[in-house]
């Protein structure tokens, strides 16, 4: 695995795509509930070269005591420059073309969770580019 934790807003980098829902891990209640059977998946918006792949984590936080019906949760998100993420270095670059944008090609993440045999928690993600008709090969 490639993975490192870094401040993206100290360096020179542009995403080639809009940001994207992977996992959901509920930790209301006794045991957290994790939603990450069907991953996300976007058109990419930009040519470029990807080098890596940026996560972060948005907390959904209650901030009363009183349990409401349909309350609404605030959000605090590691996306903000104040924030280290996790970044996922790809084995190989994928050159973006302009040819991969218009023709709708895709960038898709599934994620998966569990613990190991020592009670660690484990993850992994798989990541796909999709390169769809009439983009370069």
């Amino acid at each position: 695995k490639y993975d490192v934790s870094l401040p993206l807003w100290q360096y020179r980098c542009r995403r080639l795509s809009e940001a994207f829902h992977v996992a959901r891990i509920s930790y209301e209640g006794a045991v957290p509930i994790i939603e990450a059977e069907d991953g996300g998946s976007v058109e990419l918006a930009s040519a470029g070269v990807a080098h890596c792949v940026a996560f972060w984590v948005e907390y959904a936080c209650r901030t009363s005591d009183v349990v409401t019906g349909g309350e609404k949760l605030d959000v605090i998100s590691t996306a903000l420059s104040s924030h280290r993420q996790l970044v996922r270095k790809l084995r190989k670059p994928i050159a973006v073309t302009e040819a991969d944008v218009k023709s709708g090609s895709t960038f898709s993440c599934k994620a998966s969770f569990g613990d190991n045999s020592d009670g660690t928690e484990d993850h992994s993600f798989t990541i796909e580019f999709c390169r769809q008709e009439g983009g370069t090969r």
